[in-house]
């Protein structure tokens, strides 16, 4: 990895405990609402949530009723998400996996892939968003 991949990765474990100040419920609630119909339209039973962060979003997810994995480059965040989901008694697999390198996603195939947030912002060159697609 380079230089910017170390220092986005320290930031966002040193952000992970306290992230959720930045993802208020209601927001959250808000947005998968919105994503929701999208996703029973496609019949998508399993889905991928591309830098998941904290697992906001797939916890939400979760609690309807799709079953939901998350990947993230911050093993900080993917901690965060795994303590989360188990404290609310939800099933999800979270992973460590940058999405920027040559390594397969983990988990699939998936019938929906979601990048929320800030995830695609991270991507520095035009070599990691293609290689993120």
């Amino acid at each position: 990895m380079n230089g910017r991949h170390s220092e986005g990765e320290r930031l966002y474990n040193r952000l992970a405990r306290g992230y959720d100040l930045l993802a208020h419920p209601r927001r959250i609630r808000a947005e998968v609402d919105a994503l929701e119909p999208h996703l029973r339209a496609i019949g998508a039973e399993r889905v991928l949530d591309a830098g998941c962060g904290a697992g906001h979003h797939l916890r939400e997810l979760v609690r309807r009723g799709i079953r939901a994995d998350g990947i993230d480059r911050s093993d900080g965040m993917i901690r965060e998400a795994r303590r989360r989901t188990k404290e609310e008694g939800l099933r999800a697999r979270f992973r460590v996996h940058d999405l920027t390198g040559s390594a397969p996603v983990p988990g699939g195939p998936y019938d929906a892939v979601l990048c929320l947030g800030n995830t695609a912002a991270s991507f520095h060159t035009e070599r990691e968003r293609l290689r993120a697609l």
